[in-house]
């Protein structure tokens, strides 16, 4: 455990978090691709006057979901974590309480960028491909790499 002997046990479920965030951004990203791929997108956007309200109403709920999973995930990680290091751990309850709002506001605002990326990218191939890899220039021919460009 480092050089020191106590540890704030709070930098644990930092993991559980990080591991989390995937499935909030696949939650994100299905959220906006769903209907793209299955042409229901069409319906969305003549029933909601103005694309702005579907697209911020989509990042509310995703953030939303994101951000109950986020704390929810520090939580139980600092849960886990408690009795694994015992006396070689400090508990602060009103660090962990900030803590474990702050993780998850972070999950939310990764949720809320993800749904961004979905609605600029618009297929689940292409927004899967962006998220571990910055999307293929326009220059570069789709023989290459095929093309994600609206």
């Amino acid at each position: 455990m480092n050089d020191k002997l106590v540890q704030p046990l709070g930098n644990a479920p930092v993991s559980s978090v990080i591991l989390g965030q995937f499935a909030g951004v696949v939650l994100a990203m299905t959220v906006v691709t769903s209907e793209y791929a299955t042409g229901r997108v069409r319906t969305s956007l003549q029933w909601v006057l103005g694309g702005h309200r579907l697209q911020l109403a989509k990042a509310v709920v995703a953030a939303a979901v994101s951000f109950t999973a986020g704390s929810l995930f520090a939580v139980l990680g600092r849960a886990v974590a408690r009795a694994p290091f015992r006396s070689h751990a400090s508990f602060d309850p009103a660090k962990a309480v900030s803590q474990s709002l702050a993780m998850g506001l972070y999950c939310a605002l990764v949720a809320v960028l993800t749904v961004g990326t979905a609605f600029a990218l618009r297929t689940a191939h292409c927004r899967r491909s962006s998220a571990w890899s910055p999307p293929s220039p326009p220059s570069v021919p789709d023989w290459v790499a095929p093309s994600c460009w609206p």
